[in-house]
């Protein structure tokens, strides 16, 4: 009996030629295709040296480095933490000012006093934690001292590098597949877009900034979608598979260092349970199982990270005045402000105090005053607050105030957030003349502080003409002359590339949706939606090819 082959939907597009570059046209073709990646990523480098990005060190990265000098040069075992006296005389001096953005000179300088004591001169102390933010920036500070010595010059180069693996690997895994090589190309001329924004933000001031380090594992994401979606119809080879998992292991490096950038393993893990599902549907049995594998592989690695945090952090992270990661409740009941009723009933503002001031309300408003005043509510400026039982109590309050206003809540998640990233994202692509809604910016507290950077951060990318359009001439001309190389690609391959740039869109909303929409908050989802328009061809011409 002759076997029939398998319908052309569920098998791979198999190159015509045998060899391993193709014919000499195909070749070409794959040579300038890496070619443009390089020089996109090339053009990334270049503007961040421009705009100075490795002179100016966001706090988060520089805040690290006692930690690192801590454990590496002076053998402290309580990791992630720092010796009392480098905390001390790592801030004597300007990094002791409230200032966000650390010259590297001023960083170089308190790094060097810090590595210059002895162990005789070393009065040891008891360790300090680092804060209550994620402390997965230490081992991305630990590396570029490993790599390239103890400068904060390097951060940015160590920032690239990651990069630059990934979308090695990338190319690698796709070099022959010239609409999956378009689809990076694109994020790379987003990011190339939305840098002035992210300099000339005081919230954020590099890459290096936690709030975008996400960025560095989207091509790691999507290589993890791509493989996915395109191995729903056949087996992924040894190789693929090895590929894949190094792409996961970027992006749990990146979720380490920034716990908001879960919702890629979260993206991740949902492809492949769909491609596992399609693929059982189909009873291609064996390309199932492997990517029910890889469904399982993403599924688990936030609870191996977990454990990771729990048995490689300091016991101090288990004491209840600290907290291993960011606060998670606190960002999503701050993010409710952006329903109008809701924030004028609770005094709301897209600042953490009337958080923090509307969880002391809901426990006196319950009879807990003695349990607010335990947990260090009434300290001058909330500076003894126990963060482990305050998120505890903000998850309760959240809960409790939906409960009773369940439309408002509802209507914050699914339309008033939703718009006001909309706007914002418009507003980055110069589309709009203001960030909106900057009025929930003023805080009671601290005043306009926020709204004036907002205004400032406009004002500079104005004058510059350095808003992200997506219709900047450099940027068209290099992708359509990319997209002439990847249009001859066959349909199914432009069918990947439209469906993953999608999928990833949409999960990139889950920061913003169930935190808070800002300037700040947005570069994940500013480079998604742009990698989406740009491929956007790709989807007409997967269109085109059924008609």
């Amino acid at each position: 009996m002759i076997l029939k082959p398998t319908s052309t939907s569920f098998n791979p597009n198999i190159e015509k030629s045998p060899r391993k570059w193709g014919t000499p046209t195909q070749a070409f073709k794959t040579i300038c295709c890496l070619c443009l990646v390089g020089l996109a990523f090339i053009a990334n480098v270049e503007r961040s040296r421009q705009l100075q990005m490795d002179e100016l060190i966001p706090w988060w990265t520089a805040a690290a480095i006692p930690a690192v000098v801590s454990s590496k040069y002076f053998g402290s075992k309580e990791r992630y933490t720092a010796i009392g006296t480098f905390i001390t005389y790592f801030y004597d001096g300007p990094l002791g000012k409230p200032d966000p953005r650390k010259k590297r000179t001023d960083v170089d300088a308190a790094t060097q006093r810090i590595m210059s004591f002895t162990e005789d001169q070393l009065q040891r102390s008891d360790n300090r934690s680092l804060g209550i933010d994620d402390k997965g920036v230490v081992d991305f500070v630990w590396l570029s001292f490993t790599i390239f010595g103890p400068s904060a010059g390097h951060f940015i180069d160590t920032y690239y590098l990651i990069l630059l693996a990934s979308c090695s690997v990338f190319c690698l895994a796709f070099f022959k597949r010239h609409a999956y090589l378009y689809c990076l190309a694109a994020f790379l001329v987003v990011l190339w877009l939305i840098q002035p924004m992210i300099r000339y933000n005081d919230q954020l001031t590099s890459l290096l900034a936690l709030r975008c380090f996400a960025l560095v594992s989207l091509p790691a994401c999507l290589h993890c979608v791509i493989a996915a979606i395109g191995g729903r119809r056949q087996t992924l080879s040894w190789p693929d598979r090895l590929f894949w998992f190094l792409q996961l292991l970027v992006v749990v490096f990146a979720t380490h260092v920034r716990i908001t950038a879960i919702w890629e393993i979260a993206v991740i893990g949902i492809v492949c349970a769909l491609a596992a599902f399609s693929s059982y549907r189909h009873r291609q049995t064996r390309t199932a199982v492997v990517m029910g594998f890889l469904m399982l592989a993403a599924f688990a690695s936030p609870a191996v990270l977990s454990a990771y945090h729990y048995l490689g952090y300091s016991k101090i992270y288990r004491q209840p005045q600290h907290i291993a990661t960011r606060p998670f409740w606190h960002n999503i009941y701050s993010g409710l402000a952006f329903n109008r009723e809701f924030a004028e009933r609770y005094r709301l503002r897209i600042d953490d105090v009337s958080v923090i001031r509307a969880t002391g309300e809901y426990l006196t408003e319950h009879g807990r005053t003695s349990e607010w005043a335990a947990m260090g509510g009434t300290s001058d400026g909330y500076s003894k607050l126990r963060y482990t039982a305050y998120e505890a109590v903000v998850r309760e309050m959240m809960f409790e105030r939906c409960y009773q206003h369940f439309g408002n809540c509802l209507a914050a998640t699914f339309l008033d957030r939703p718009l006001a990233t909309g706007r914002f994202v418009a507003w980055l692509y110069g589309l709009h003349a203001l960030p909106p809604e900057m009025d929930l910016y003023i805080s009671e507290d601290f005043g306009d502080i926020a709204k004036r950077q907002m205004v400032d951060l406009d004002r500079r990318l104005r004058d510059g003409e350095q808003y992200a359009v997506l219709w900047h001439p450099g940027a068209l001309a290099f992708l359509l002359t990319f997209l002439l190389f990847a249009a001859s690609r066959p349909a199914q391959e432009h069918s990947d590339v439209a469906y993953a740039s999608s999928v990833i869109a949409t999960g990139s909303l889950a920061t913003v949706i169930i935190g808070y929409p800002a300037p700040w908050t947005i570069p994940d989802v500013a480079c998604t939606l742009g990698t989406l328009v740009y491929c956007s061809p790709s989807l007409v011409i997967r269109l085109l090819s059924h008609r």
